[in-house]
């Protein structure tokens, strides 16, 4: 029996192994500089049956993004989950931080989606997004975090500032001082936050 006909049988397994070369593939190569064969090629499974299982391109790309944000509302279910306890700052960043300091592919995959604009595939996150913003509004109303910044503005800032460190790694060691390491670009990132969006940080604190 070849291989291909034992992943015919085992569909999960077929699947899992179409993924996994996709998002090597659109990690490293982007979406248009991945073609179906190139993940035909480095999966082992034929192109009529990744078309089968994915129907498309856009189909297998989708489902790759999909699983990095399913990897990280994995990683942190509380996150993805839990929109009535207050948001802890500190707390908020060190989550975003830590998962894409262990997940570099995801991360390059997610920044790719944004250059080539397919950001409307990536699927899964307004949930993760909903929850944040949940947390901070509930932060808000108990005095925890300065009111006169919007809570949905607030979210997209502290991902900002996590996802430009690492999406800029290459040029960031090329400009900036060789002791700026992720462990004092967060606790300074951290610091700033805390002061800018906490209780008395401004006049609508």
């Amino acid at each position: 029996m070849n291989l291909e006909s034992t992943r015919t049988r085992n569909p999960e397994r077929t699947k899992l192994a179409v993924l996994d070369a996709a998002e090597q593939l659109f990690a490293e190569r982007g979406f248009v500089g991945t073609s179906m064969r190139d993940i035909a090629d480095a999966s082992g499974v034929s192109q009529p049956l990744i078309q089968y299982h994915f129907n498309h391109k856009d189909g297998l790309y989708e489902a790759a993004l999909r699983r990095a944000v399913e990897a990280y509302a994995a990683r942190f279910p509380e996150a993805a989950r839990v929109a009535d306890q207050p948001a802890d700052l500190r707390t908020e960043l060190k989550r975003i931080f830590s998962f894409m300091q262990e997940n570099p592919l995801q991360t390059r995959l997610v920044g790719w989606a944004r250059l080539e604009n397919k950001s409307e595939l990536v699927t899964g996150c307004e949930m993760l997004r909903r929850a944040m913003v949940g947390r901070l509004q509930r932060a808000q109303e108990q005095g925890l975090v300065r009111r006169d910044v919007d809570a949905t503005a607030m979210t997209v800032m502290l991902e900002g500032l996590i996802f430009y460190w690492f999406e800029n790694r290459s040029l960031n060691a090329q400009i900036i001082p060789a002791d700026l390491d992720d462990d004092t670009y967060l606790e300074q990132t951290i610091a700033i936050v805390e002061r800018g969006f906490g209780t008395g940080a401004g006049k609508g604190a």
